[in-house]
């Protein structure tokens, strides 16, 4: 599996009239979740995106984030599910995740997608399991959210994968810092726990350690050793990991 984990960061345009940053959070949430969903991205939230840039690993994308959000790609949504957004329809819970982005700030709204090899293809109800794991690795499970699958094909191979926006924030609805700040290296842990947990597929039992640790675009990483030590303190885990459960509960 492979997850890639971004946020979004607005520029101001020289000479013309700026935009307030609540007002970029709220039209970046509402477009980026609209996309998501297969909805209608409204113009005011296609500006806010023109102006952006996709924000990974503490550093800015030379590619403006309207490069990837306007493409308007045709995509067949399988399924959405929201999480702490109230009992509305999809664009109830959209209008919930945009106000909560524009009230605790732009920088805790994250943007994630996780994907398969072509030709593995999964029934919504275990891509929700897949998420349902990722947001407990993060210590996200109580933080708002928006999950979509997606059902394409490439290379004449069916494929599906998942959308997910996040606002990491408390319960009285401020900001807070997404796995204390070590969301890189959770999600490491995350790829390897929902590669574990489908052994039915080949090599999923069996996972070899470059493996477990490929995230993001596809490539090995391995957090340094001082890193790896203080991430497993906090999160009560041995030298080995295997403390980590295989499946968390929905």
């Amino acid at each position: 599996m492979i997850l890639k984990i971004w946020r979004y960061k607005v520029r101001q345009q020289n000479g013309t009239r700026p935009r307030t940053a609540q007002k970029n959070a709220f039209d970046i949430a509402f477009g980026c979740a609209s996309y998501i969903a297969g909805l209608k991205i409204e113009p005011e939230c296609l500006e806010a995106f023109e102006n952006a840039l996709i924000v990974s690993d503490g550093s800015s994308d030379a590619r403006r984030a309207g490069d990837y959000i306007v493409r308007q790609d045709d995509h067949d949504v399988a399924g959405t599910m929201g999480h702490g957004l109230g009992d509305g329809d999809i664009v109830e819970q959209i209008q919930m995740m945009a106000v909560a982005a524009a009230s605790a700030g732009l920088e805790y709204f994250y943007h994630y997608t996780w994907s398969h090899p072509d030709g593995e293809m999964f029934p919504p109800y275990q891509m929700a399991r897949q998420n349902s794991t990722i947001r407990h690795v993060l210590e996200a499970s109580g933080c708002p959210s928006l999950e979509a699958y997606h059902r394409g094909s490439r290379r004449g191979k069916p494929r599906i994968h998942g959308h997910g926006n996040l606002l990491s924030i408390d319960r009285s609805g401020e900001g807070k810092p997404l796995a204390h700040s070590w969301y890189i290296e959770a999600s490491h842990l995350a790829i390897a726990v929902v590669d574990q947990s489908r052994p039915q597929l080949a090599g999923g039992a069996s996972q070899s350690r470059a493996a477990r640790n490929t995230i993001r675009h596809g490539r090995e990483y391995r957090p340094p050793r001082s890193h790896r030590r203080e991430w497993r303190t906090k999160r009560g885990m041995g030298r080995s990991g295997r403390r980590l459960p295989q499946r968390f509960p929905d």
